[in-house]
């Protein structure tokens, strides 16, 4: 009732005509020193010049990609179609309605989704995760390649490992509402056994356990109870000490023979000596033809013997 009666007071102390009121509320509104009008426009009731200056950017910012859009979405050429697929990626986070989009920049809601999906799995790769952990440290601290190095050391066999369960998944938040996930690897080892075991492999590199340490990926985490489950088969049992026992007897024969060194490797796990057996795929995942040795490219035959391991077995 009080909020009536005040606004019944405001408009019979307004002047009669419409021009004349608006020029008075006008005038007021522009008063920079007024307490109420402050108010207003931080429940944004009334907008501020940086507002409309904001706005109009933003207008200006929409006219030129829909202008954009209007002039490649029909095209079909390679240029054209990259040219849509950075806008769509671009303007189709999780913050923005589909259908707002749609209306603003006509585009469907098809094309949108594509957008979307493509915005996420670019999110979840590994360049996401490397991106992430390179703009963590300083920038005079290693270069690029020094500290793609680390990383890649990290999670190299006999480092760390993924746990083998799917549902071990790393999120990190880089933005407002960016993320990138990546699977969980534990470490096989400490933090400066890691360390110690970099310094050796490349002692040309100059860098402390610290800087070493804000490398490592997100991630890579400490080994916990459930990821210490292993398999204590009789097969598994036996390959172990068959693989240490014959990897033993080569060092020796190469250190006998240093001409052999640069034609034979020495495997550091097992992994290693089964990757050297089948096919390489550029997704990490082996086929199954492969792992049931009926490919043609691939087999036991690529595993290189010295002439006294032949002799030997």
């Amino acid at each position: 009732m009080s909020q009536w009666r005040a606004m019944r007071k405001i408009k019979e102390s307004l002047p009669k005509t419409p021009t004349k009121r608006a020029a008075v509320i006008s005038a007021y509104i522009k008063d920079q020193k007024s307490p109420t009008i402050n108010i207003l426009r931080n429940m944004k009731f009334i907008t501020t010049p940086e507002d409309k200056i904001v706005d109009s950017t933003n207008s200006n910012i929409i006219k030129n990609i829909q202008e954009i859009i209007s002039t490649t979405k029909k095209q079909r050429s390679k240029t054209a179609t990259t040219v849509m697929d950075i806008i769509t990626t671009s303007v189709s986070s999780e913050n923005i309605s589909k259908k707002h989009v749609s209306r603003k920049l006509g585009l469907n809601n098809k094309r949108l989704s594509r957008g979307r999906q493509h915005r996420a799995s670019v999110l979840q790769l590994d360049n996401a995760s490397w991106s992430f952990t390179k703009r963590k440290t300083r920038s005079d601290a290693l270069n690029d390649i020094n500290k793609k190095l680390v990383y890649d050391f990290w999670i190299s066999p006999g480092m760390s490992r993924p746990t083998g369960n799917k549902n071990d998944i790393k999120r990190m938040r880089t933005g407002p509402k960016q993320f990138v996930s990546h699977a969980v690897y534990v470490l096989e080892k400490t933090q400066t056994e890691v360390y110690f075991d970099f310094k050796e492999t490349n002692p040309t590199i100059k860098n402390c356990q610290r800087t070493f340490e804000k490398l490592k990926p997100f991630f890579v985490q400490s080994i916990r109870p459930k990821d210490k489950q292993t398999c204590c088969c009789r097969y598994h049992i036996e390959i172990r000490g068959i693989f240490k026992t014959c990897m033993d007897f080569r060092r020796k024969v190469l250190k006998n023979n240093p001409a052999l060194q640069g034609e034979f490797k020495i495997y550091e796990n097992i992994n290693e000596l089964v990757n050297e057996t089948i096919c390489k795929t550029s997704e990490n995942v082996d086929k199954l033809k492969c792992l049931q040795r009926n490919c043609d490219n691939c087999g036991v035959h690529n595993f290189k013997l010295t002439e006294e391991e032949k002799n030997d077995i």
